[in-house]
């Protein structure tokens, strides 16, 4: 056994030690905590994965009793499945987890701590600058920018702000480094201004010739990071061998398909178990996407296994009558809808037109005309006023025929 393998079983056996004592819904599994670590695995394939939806329902049962409610940063997922959640974590979870993600950058870009960097940042909390369209703050080096409006005006605004402020990284999404690198392409003279040094790709699939495509404008490679809001880095890509290597400092990864754990190499559903987390643990955790593990070896001489993600959350696009947004945005929407205490399930936007859309919401609360006037509102406000929002309640959102649970289907045009 290896020191990182070593690490690894340590860190299993501390969640599920703790998750079994003082987290009510592992409590009353009536599971008894592992002693040694031949007993971590066995005790760990005794606990039935759970999904969104298991979370979402009991939320306070999944949270530990020895963890202060105001110690607590309370985080929603962006529902890309079609499904909300919320999620906690405490400041020094958060720090922990984000150490070993700053190490790996500064793998691929030894400078990186010292740069200006592009964080394209979710997050309306953060101060706008009404002199600079799409700049929320600046704190330290990092600009933070808003990867919602990508019509070409507005991308347009974003290229000459980092322009201003001479950034040499960015952290985004495929689809706002694809609206970037269009830019810069229609735009020599900014493209020659901007030297990137390091570009992180935040979670959304990257094929292979979105990545040709982004890295001959940028000039410079991506640096694919997978992860998610609920426990953060799952993979991360080597610059060596140019694959995803399971981040085994933060992250337990199984593959199921139904019940049935699957071996090495089968493709399945992506569970997850947190290794950092405490205050909210995460074990056996459906992820909603699907992918194989691999134990090859990497010419990157990382022995951490790899992962091959093939049913990852996909760059795309709301395009209406005024501007093109990313499907952050409407992501982001629905998790302002539940932070506002609106009780959304489940949640499905079908765009039919480029002014017309179809929101199917999942929804056990009250006050369903408010929640679709409000939900419609946003979409004018971001797409146009002419824009027509058709929204429907139901008891349950079923799959697509595809068995995926997407939160938008664009049927009007390619994007």
């Amino acid at each position: 056994m290896n020191d990182a393998h070593l690490l690894h079983v340590t860190k299993l056996r501390r969640v599920l030690a703790h998750a079994f004592e003082h987290v009510p819904y592992y409590q009353d599994l009536g599971v008894v905590p592992p002693t040694t670590g031949a007993e971590i695995l066995g005790t760990l394939e005794s606990i039935t994965p759970v999904n969104k939806l298991d979370i979402q329902s009991d939320w306070e049962r999944f949270l530990s009793t020895t963890t202060a409610p105001d110690s607590l940063v309370i985080e929603r997922t962006s529902g890309s499945t079609g499904i909300p959640m919320t999620c906690a974590k405490t400041l020094e979870e958060r720090a922990r987890i984000m150490l070993n993600t700053w190490r790996w950058r500064q793998a691929w870009s030894p400078t990186i701590t010292g740069d200006t960097i592009a964080s394209f940042h979710v997050e309306r909390s953060l101060v706008v600058r009404p002199q600079e369209p799409g700049v929320r703050g600046i704190r330290d080096n990092v600009m933070f920018l808003s990867p919602f409006d990508l019509s070409d005006a507005a991308v347009d605004s974003l290229v000459d702000a980092m322009m201003y402020q001479g950034v040499q990284s960015i952290f985004a999404w495929t689809s706002v480094l694809e609206r970037i690198a269009i830019t810069l392409q229609n735009a020599p003279e900014k493209k020659s201004a901007l030297k990137f040094q390091f570009i992180e790709n935040l979670g959304e699939a990257l094929s292979r010739s979105q990545r040709d495509d982004i890295e001959r404008v940028l000039g410079c490679r991506i640096a694919d990071h997978y992860g998610c809001r609920e426990i953060y880095s799952i993979a991360r890509e080597c610059r060596g061998g140019g694959r995803l290597h399971v981040a085994s400092d933060n992250a337990y990864v199984e593959i199921f398909n139904g019940d049935q754990k699957l071996r090495c190499g089968e493709e399945g559903e992506i569970v997850l178990t947190s290794l950092n987390q405490f205050a909210m643990p995460f074990i056996r955790y459906r992820l909603g996407d699907l992918g194989k593990i691999n134990v090859d070896k990497c010419s990157c001489g990382n022995t951490n296994p790899t992962i091959e993600v093939s049913g990852a959350r996909k760059s795309d696009y709301l395009i209406g009558p005024q501007r093109r947004v990313s499907v952050v945005f409407l992501n982001w929407q629905i998790g302002q809808l539940v932070r506002a205490g609106y009780d959304i399930v489940q949640f499905r936007v079908v765009q039919t037109a480029i002014d017309k859309f179809d929101a199917t919401f999942a929804y056990r609360g009250e006050h369903r005309d408010q929640l679709a006037e409000t939900f419609s509102r946003s979409l004018r406000e971001q797409l146009g006023e002419t824009v027509v929002v058709r929204c429907v309640f139901v008891d349950y959102l079923p799959p697509l025929p595809s068995g995926k649970s997407p939160s938008f289907v664009n049927k009007h045009s390619p994007t």
